[in-house]
């Protein structure tokens, strides 16, 4: 069920329980059907509105008698879900979004001639209208997204080529080959040499380079973690303390479902970095987790993605 659909059963639902002419039994009903189809994403979804509105209707639904107290609380509940996932009504939609504008200092623009040149980091207008892929989450918000979220992909692929680097080290356009030459020699796929395109020194890698299969799978995947618990708190933390970066990392099962490892891609190198010996395709375990680096020029900035990949453990496992 994508969101139109999950939208209108909630409106349907505020109807039923707002609607004075209408007798207990035909709001009984209503809500029957309408709790069913909305139930799966409520009850996954991130916030805790979402949640208290679950409880809330089948507190409403299953109760024997037209008790007022229970259906509005029910409809309170569900009406402060829309406001905080879909306020303007328009989730999901570009239209209306700011353009965006440059924010912060220049990064990047180093390894010699012929790279790409330095960037600003851009507003994320687009964000707000987001949020609703996220709170489906999984499959069901990957697939709503890939279907009508067009138009927002295209101002966050903008926002993410500007915040960072993912784009060009993590993205479905890096080749093979790009991604092979990263994990057994160090070559930056932005600079096709040794150099550091953002810090201009030697690059630094790991033994495994790793992708997205597709610019759906890096925006949604880079959404979701945005979007999650654990990154609200690790950010709260960031504000408090004026942190200007730092990382998160949520279970790529989370973020996409049990078959994640669709949405993923890389190669490793055999041997080590002194004596490579040859690269293979990675093998993702079940502890993939996706990383975000959000940074911020200074303290009134914005936050942004500086960059996002898969990694096959968390950060410090192992």
């Amino acid at each position: 069920m994508g969101w139109p659909e999950i939208r209108s059963a909630l409106d349907a639902q505020l109807i039923a329980l707002r609607h004075a002419g209408l007798d207990w039994t035909a709001r009984r009903t209503k809500l029957s059907e309408t709790t069913t189809r909305a139930h799966h994403v409520l009850d996954g979804a991130v916030s805790a509105a979402p949640r208290e509105a679950l409880a809330h209707l089948h507190a409403a639904k299953d109760t024997g008698a037209p008790a007022g107290p229970k259906l509005a609380e029910a409809a309170t509940a569900i009406e402060k879900y829309l406001k905080a996932v879909d306020p303007d009504n328009a989730a999901g939609s570009a239209a209306g979004v700011p353009a965006p504008t440059e924010i912060g200092d220049e990064h990047g623009g180093h390894g010699g001639p012929g790279v790409p040149g330095a960037r600003r980091a851009l507003t994320g207008g687009w964000r707000k209208r987001s949020h609703v892929f996220t709170e489906q989450g999984g499959p069901g918000g990957f697939a709503d997204f890939v279907a009508r979220g067009g138009a927002l992909l295209a101002f966050q692929l903008q926002w993410l080529l500007a915040a960072g680097h993912v784009l060009d080290r993590h993205g479905p356009a890096l080749t093979d080959h790009q991604l092979q030459a990263r994990a057994r020699n160090g070559i930056d796929p932005i600079t096709g040499t040794r150099t550091d395109w953002e810090r201009g020194s030697k690059h630094k890698y790991g033994r495994h380079a790793t992708a997205f299969t597709s610019a759906q799978s890096l925006a949604y995947a880079e959404m979701r973690v945005h979007d999650s618990r654990a990154n609200q708190e690790r950010r709260n933390k960031a504000d408090a303390d004026d942190e200007l970066q730092y990382q998160i990392a949520v279970p790529a099962e989370w973020v996409f479902g049990a078959d994640f490892r669709t949405h993923l891609r890389g190669w490793g190198r055999v041997g080590s970095k002194e004596h490579p010996q040859g690269t293979q395709p990675t093998i993702f375990p079940d502890s993939t987790h996706i990383l975000v680096v959000y940074a911020r020029s200074d303290t009134a900035s914005e936050w942004v993605a500086y960059t996002c990949y898969p990694m096959l453990s968390p950060p410090g496992d192992g």
